[in-house]
């Protein structure tokens, strides 16, 4: 949630973390509206032009008066929409499809820590029970914004490779991405490639 800026106050505030966010999460918006355009039009291209050829000369033809094989004149046909419910099948998938590569977008977004905060109390024991975590996504752009965590309820561990670690709060569902490469650990660069 909006952390209490006011509680913390008598606490020293010391930047742990931070990095700037993949180009993906600084594009994520623009990523979201191509997204939507595209999918939009392939569901409207998809539902009104979508056709099938219909040839009328074999149609409308008995069999015992069918042209010979040989016969070099050109088919005689015409475009045809499909039936209704392939147009609706395939631009409603392409519809769902669009709104899941969207929201998808907006969640990873969400998860990607670009700065973290730890609060310690100026007065009495600095111990996990006592500290605060800061945890900052692109959405936070203000220093007052972000998600407070207690320490005690936050375990880090790594990634699947040095270039990125995992951050798990208790009581919270997913987990928060926390990217090595280019990062800065209390204002010193870590030198991961």
């Amino acid at each position: 949630g909006v952390p209490n800026f006011d509680a913390l106050q008598s606490s020293k505030k010391v930047l742990l973390y931070e990095r700037r966010p993949a180009w993906w999460v600084r594009w994520t918006y623009a990523l979201v509206v191509a997204d939507i355009l595209s999918f939009g039009s392939m569901a409207h291209f998809g539902y009104n032009y979508w056709t099938k050829y219909e040839d009328e000369s074999q149609a409308s033809v008995p069999i015992s008066d069918a042209p010979n094989p040989v016969d070099s004149s050109p088919p005689k046909g015409r475009w045809v929409a499909r039936p209704e419910w392939q147009r609706f099948f395939l631009a409603s998938s392409q519809v769902v499809v669009g709104t899941f590569i969207a929201g998808a977008l907006l969640i990873y977004r969400s998860h990607v820590v670009t700065k973290i905060h730890i609060f310690q109390p100026l007065r009495g024991p600095s111990t996990r029970s006592t500290q605060q975590v800061l945890v900052q996504n692109p959405q936070h752009r203000a220093e007052s914004g972000g998600r407070l965590y207690n320490m005690q309820d936050c375990q880090l561990r790594p990634g699947r490779d040095t270039t990125e670690m995992i951050l798990r709060v208790k009581g919270v569902k997913g987990h928060f991405w926390i990217g090595t490469k280019g990062a800065l650990i209390k204002g010193k660069d870590l030198g991961v490639q």
